[in-house]
């Protein structure tokens, strides 16, 4: 057995340990006039006293009796729970961190312990509803272990029930595992995305202007889709968790309750995975993952930072689960550990830091959810870090993909410009990131590259890509013949139409797409400025407004829900708007204009029955 060090003391301290605390030593409540039902032989009783496991309702105030003899001290403590399975916990609970030892039974159940600093030998077990607590104080660890190995089949016979063991309610702890990520979700993540979407503005889209469309309802049509697969994988999920219970359950005999398990577990399995299959992602939703680069120290040096970044994720989620499992079966605690006692603890420093942990989530639920948020939202921002080093440049990704490119002109004060982001949340780092807010930039190059890598040309200076199109840096004085290279064989021309002003250099660019654009396929899109959209708009319709290319479109008769507008051969320019500015409502507009700029285009078109829907519920 190893002795009882800082880190027992420390333990004791807290009150998370009977010790020397139910045996001879610790204060008492008042004193009771009860006979003991059993009285060791050759022992004088010297008091008799009431006993309470401070903070636990499962159990009623106890008794406790204490006996002297010549060379050693015997104490009993009974104490009423309201049934065995609470008894069994809440035994278990105030042993959680004492050092069995399974080789000093004499009952084959009672958890056996030894005190080096107070001295005392104390055997723990249940009987009926009752937890039974023998402790023995004698010269040394033998005798004591000795006396009490000899006092307890008797004390267990003069008791009604059969010895059973002290151990945690399996049920208590899988119903936590099983509501601890609703109730997350229901007390932080719900409320705060509640409180942006009624902060989100709102704008006009219904228009009679020729060539409009309103994409709000194909939007709230995806979303829907999107909402139903979430709730088939989280019914899936908790059902799988309650079907690998239900087994464990039959394993151990407890065979109502684990059938009840499997049964529900598994048909909501099925229902789950029914609800997934009725609700397949749309070709909006498919859009796949931002090419990156594969080789180099910059690549190595940004997976490095993801895989950190994830690791620290995992061992959050992983850390408040069993935190949160610790919390329930902890007993009361009187204080919480230090650093510097966790610190201190040596070896057991890991156990002493659970066990703080699971203490600070208990006092402190709502406090301690918050700090893991922002450490998620930290991580978040590392992971993206770890990205932007392995982003794929220009030449990796037009090499990788042969189809013609997509030139993305913007102005570069809106790099910095985000939306709030629901469509595509994939892997572990955007499950946890409850701020749901990417770049916009990312946001509508997921959907461009459907139809060709999409590229574009990095702010003078910059040294880190941007998450988004693929970046090339150029010289003052050939930046100018490269964009017109790449715009006179791109698939499509977006140009980003909210610049703060139009400078110089996004001045020359709209003056390229006005006049000497051989093709004409031009997408424009607004971006989601909040509280500026207005203004930069203008800038951008007022510049344009004398070009004749761009006629049909600087019309101040627009909503001002305009998303994306498109100018197409047949039609002219067609506009498409919603009530809201998210990654859903960009992505169905943008899917729109793409079938009507390029319906032909590789890419596009990868699963025509699954647009139809959303073409038609746009009219």
């Amino acid at each position: 057995m190893r002795p009882v060090g800082a880190v027992q003391r420390l333990l004791v301290s807290l009150g998370v340990v009977l010790g020397a605390a139910l045996g001879l030593t610790a204060p008492a409540a008042p004193a009771h006039a009860d006979d003991p039902p059993w009285s060791p032989a050759g022992f004088t009783l010297v008091e008799t006293a009431g006993w309470t496991i401070d903070g636990d309702d499962r159990c009623d105030p106890g008794e406790r009796w204490r006996w002297a003899g010549d060379a050693a001290e015997v104490a009993v403590i009974l104490v009423p729970c309201t049934n065995q399975p609470a008894a069994q916990a809440a035994a278990a609970a105030q042993v959680i961190f004492t050092t069995d030892l399974p080789d000093e039974r004499t009952l084959d159940v009672e958890h056996v312990s030894w005190s080096e600093t107070e001295g005392v030998a104390l055997r723990v077990w249940v009987q009926e509803a009752r937890i039974v607590v023998l402790a023995v104080q004698a010269a040394d660890r033998a005798n004591a272990l000795a006396l009490g190995a000899q006092l307890a089949p008797d004390l267990a016979a003069s008791l009604p029930g059969e010895p059973v063991p002290p151990q945690s309610d399996g049920y208590q702890v899988q119903g936590i595992l099983v509501t601890l990520p609703l109730l997350v979700w229901l007390v932080l993540v719900l409320p705060a995305r509640a409180v942006v979407a009624l902060r989100r503005p709102r704008y006009e889209a219904r228009s009679d202007t020729p060539g409009w469309l309103d994409v709000t309802p194909a939007a709230a049509q995806v979303a829907t889709r999107r909402r139903w697969r979430r709730a088939g994988w989280w019914v899936a999920g908790l059902s799988a968790t309650l079907l690998a219970f239900g087994l464990g359950n039959l394993t151990i005999g407890a065979v109502l309750d684990g059938v009840g398990r499997v049964v529900v577990g598994a048909l909501g399995l099925v229902g789950g995975v029914v609800m997934v299959r009725r609700h397949r992602p749309l070709p909006v939703e498919r859009a796949g993952r931002l090419p990156s680069t594969h080789g180099g120290a910059r690549a190595w040096l940004g997976r490095g930072l993801s895989a950190v970044a994830h690791g620290l994720a995992l061992a959050v989620v992983v850390g408040v689960g069993v935190a949160g499992v610790a919390s329930a079966i902890l007993p009361p605690a009187q204080r919480i550990p230090t650093p510097a006692e966790i610190l201190a603890a040596g070896t057991d420093a890991p156990v002493v830091a659970l066990v703080a942990v699971a203490l600070l989530i208990r006092e402190s639920m709502l406090l301690v959810l918050l700090g893991v948020l922002v450490v998620l939202v930290a991580v978040a921002g590392l992971d993206a870090l770890g990205r932007r080093l392995r982003a794929a440049s220009l030449r990796e990704v037009l090499e990788a993909d042969p189809r013609p490119p997509v030139l993305y002109l913007r102005s570069f004060d809106e790099d910095r410009l985000a939306l709030p982001a629901t469509l595509h949340r994939r892997g572990l780092m955007d499950t946890l990131n409850v701020v749901r807010r990417r770049r916009f930039e990312e946001a509508v190059v997921v959907q461009l590259q459907r139809i060709g890598p999409v590229v574009a040309i990095a702010p003078p200076g910059s040294r880190l890509p941007r998450i988004g199109a693929a970046r090339a840096s150029y010289g003052h004085d050939e930046w100018q013949e490269k964009v017109t290279e790449l715009a006179g064989r791109a698939a499509v021309v977006v140009l980003s139409a909210t610049p703060d002003s139009v400078r110089e250099g996004f001045g020359w660019e709209i003056d390229l797409v006005a006049h000497r654009l051989p093709h004409g396929r031009v997408m424009v899109v607004v971006g989601p400025w909040r509280g500026e959209l207005r203004r930069r708009w203008e800038a951008f319709r007022q510049h344009v407004a004398a070009l004749p290319f761009f006629a049909g479109l600087a019309r101040p008769d627009l909503p001002d829900g305009l998303l994306v507008a498109a100018h197409t051969g047949g039609w002219g320019w067609c506009a498409w708007g919603a009530t809201r500015r998210t990654d859903v409502t960009y992505a169905v507009a943008i899917d729109h204009a793409l079938h009507a700029l390029a319906p032909d285009m590789a890419g596009i078109d990868d699963d025509p029955d699954a647009v139809d829907p959303l073409l038609a519920t746009a009219g």
